[in-house]
């Protein structure tokens, strides 16, 4: 073991050793207000930055039991003054510098390479899917249940302190069975939801991830922002800060029957919700897109909407191969 932590750590990257060390010292109990707002600026420099970040809280949450290894600890700090020693930093506090924050950054590296070269081969976990128009309910061993919306892509990997969902494309909605043990995690991309039971519906779009929150309480992104029942936040890695807001339950979660809603919503909007249901798509031409709906449709029955659509205003409907095309009438 040894050995192999100390390749890794050798070869770490500058980049990864930043992250660590910002890790640790957001983690130390003299963290100050100014420390913060540094580190939100390190994480604004470059999109790498927040990538490192993230990519090192997910290692955390699933390989922190291995954190106090007293093998894992050596070789990070004979490594340590082995880099101090050949740059000729011959004091305590010289040596202290090359790993930034000292003992704490170093545990957040070994985590990295533990999380590496130990989780990985086996806590692969699987993987779940749904086809376009599909949906999916999914029983989990700890009594969670998983319902995966159309075109959705995620992975389930439980360990021993932790249950961790990777979503890499699409919206599920889940119903977490409490266990304080062992948190529910959902890695979204755009950061992580931390939940012990709860009811909540994550969707990943193309920029955004929205989380929406029905029951009990979530902690949201690196920042961890609290989320309470009837709240949801937007997720955007341009953004600096994402906020919870007032959330329309009953429209966030109607596609668990079958259903979207719309309400005084964009047509080109509506069309592109109801696309991601089906193989043939209604296509919005122009100025048609800038007309408004409200309504309550079915998500596999785009003629439905297309006809709603025609009856309701003035447009004519072409098609193009299985597609409808949308255009207004001048």
């Amino acid at each position: 073991m040894d050995d192999e932590l100390d390749d890794v750590l050798e070869h770490a990257s500058p980049l990864k050793r930043e992250a660590a060390a910002w890790f640790a010292r957001l983690r130390a109990d003299d963290v100050m207000e100014r420390d913060k707002a540094a580190f939100q600026s390190w994480l604004a420099t470059d999109a790498r930055h927040r990538a490192a970040y993230e990519r090192l809280e997910r290692v955390w949450s699933v390989s922190a039991t291995f954190a106090g290894d007293a093998s894992v600890g050596r070789a990070v700090h004979e490594h340590a003054h082995r880099a101090g020693a050949q740059q000729g930093e011959t004091s305590p506090k010289r040596r202290a510098r090359a790993w930034a924050y000292g003992s704490a950054a170093a545990a957040a590296l070994a985590i990295c390479a533990v999380g590496t070269l130990t989780l990985a081969p086996h806590f692969a976990g699987r993987d779940y899917s749904t086809r376009v128009g599909e949906q999916r309910t999914i029983a989990l061993d700890d009594g969670s249940r998983l319902t995966l919306n159309t075109d959705t892509k995620l992975n389930v990997r439980y360990a021993r302190g932790t249950r961790l969902v990777r979503l890499a494309r699409g919206e599920a909605y889940f119903r977490v069975a409490k266990d304080s043990n062992r948190p529910f995690l959902v890695d979204t991309g755009q950061g992580t939801v931390r939940a012990v039971g709860t009811e909540f519906d994550v969707y990943r779009g193309e920029t955004d991830v929205t989380v929406t929150l029905v029951e009990g309480k979530v902690l949201v992104g690196e920042r961890e922002v609290p989320l309470i029942a009837g709240q949801r936040i937007v997720l955007n890695g341009a953004r600096d800060a994402a906020a919870a807001e007032p959330a329309a339950i009953e429209k966030s979660t109607s596609w668990l029957s079958g259903r979207v809603i719309f309400d005084n919503e964009p047509l080109r909007s509506a069309a592109a919700e109801l696309n991601r249901y089906s193989q043939t798509k209604v296509l919005i031409n122009g100025t048609a897109g800038d007309l408004r709906i409200t309504g309550v449709f079915l998500t596999d029955h785009n003629q439905t909407f297309v006809s709603a659509v025609q009856g309701a205003f003035s447009v004519t409907v072409a098609r193009s191969g299985d597609d409808y095309v949308l255009t207004r009438r001048q």
